[in-house]
């Protein structure tokens, strides 16, 4: 039995419940960066160490080995005849990571699959005591053709360069007893920039929490976790969020005091990157209350799956249909 699940602390409970156990961690923070949907997992791992060394995460070029040392365990997994549970939980990371795994498994053969048992919990698996979550595990049901499908079609959606594709694979898992994997699809899609004034939900989270004052990094990390109905996001991901508002020549957010936004791991400055306090710019508290759309002036590139976002982006999340559509909403004149 070879058990792969979301992150390391549960690996370390698993560990601690049978210390015999093989568990691996699926690691990835796949709410940042472009993914691709990659059939070679080695490739896939290759794609995004770059995109890490990109952001400055892996200056000491560890993240692809890591990576590599995952999709070696699955495939030996495979190889063995071994049964392979995966032990996922409800929020969007860890139906992504699922949602990758199951892609790849689904181009294998029938007998393949049938070593593959799947146990997802609808909230967080760091409820459970150690025993408890191995008892989880255990309980997990034999792969069926639906399943596979559900969540092979999550996955090639994300990673498409077309957001319609993940509406549509949104849609249909609305009928379906894919609850968590729904819920997921539309929080990636609230990513989007809004049909109202251009912002992403993360965003809006990070810019409202300044307004209130909060505005120190690891108080507005805690205070945006705290609005997210299933928290996904380490804050290494955070600080890029960040970094991201305070960039451009018309950022949405600034440092007070004018210094540069100090964004680790540069030289690991802890105590000037915690000491940093962030404020509103003018653009920024404007578009917060509903003065003009980001789309308006400049945007700071970033990517949402497969999907860049850029000034050319025409496709937004709009909250009172639930839905992408292609216009905008009218905003309010600029006095």
């Amino acid at each position: 039995m070879r058990v792969f699940t979301n992150e390391a602390a549960t690996v370390n409970a698993l560990r601690r419940a049978d210390e015999r156990l093989l568990v691996e961690s699926w690691d990835d923070p796949l709410a940042f960066g472009r993914l691709f949907s990659a059939l070679d997992l080695d490739a896939y791992a290759t794609s995004r160490a770059q995109v890490f060394s990109a952001a400055g995460w892996d200056e000491d070029g560890v993240a692809e080995a890591d990576l590599m040392l995952r999709n070696e365990a699955l495939k030996e997994a495979l190889e063995s005849g071994e049964d392979i549970y995966l032990l996922f939980g409800g929020s969007l990371l860890d139906q992504l990571q699922l949602s990758q795994i199951l892609f790849w498994l689904s181009f294998h053969s029938e007998r393949a699959l049938k070593q593959v048992r799947v146990m997802v919990i609808d909230g967080p698996l760091c409820v459970f005591e150690e025993g408890a979550l191995l008892e989880v595990a255990r309980e997990g049901e034999a792969l069926d053709f639906p399943m596979l499908d559900a969540y092979r079609s999550a996955w090639m959606a994300v990673t498409a360069p077309d957001v319609s594709h993940v509406e549509f694979a949104y849609r249909r898992l609305q009928s379906g007893p894919w609850s968590s994997l729904c819920a997921a699809l539309e929080r990636w899609l609230q990513e989007l920039p809004s049909s109202e004034n251009g912002l992403s939900i993360s965003q809006c989270q990070i810019l409202d929490a300044v307004r209130l004052g909060i505005g120190f990094p690891q108080e507005l990390f805690e205070a945006v976790d705290q609005t997210e109905a299933a928290s996904f996001r380490t804050n290494w991901e955070f600080w890029q969020l960040l970094d991201h508002l305070c960039s451009g020549q018309d950022p949405l957010l600034a440092v007070a005091g004018g210094r540069p936004f100090l964004c680790p791991p540069r030289a690991l400055a802890w105590i000037p990157f915690h000491d940093q306090k962030l404020e509103l710019t003018e653009r920024g508290r404007a578009l917060l209350d509903g003065r003009g759309h980001l789309m308006d002036g400049e945007v700071v590139e970033r990517w949402l799956g497969g999907v860049r976002i850029s000034e050319e982006s025409r496709r937004f999340w709009d909250y009172a249909t639930r839905a992408v559509v292609s216009q905008r909403r009218p905003t309010v004149p600029t006095a």
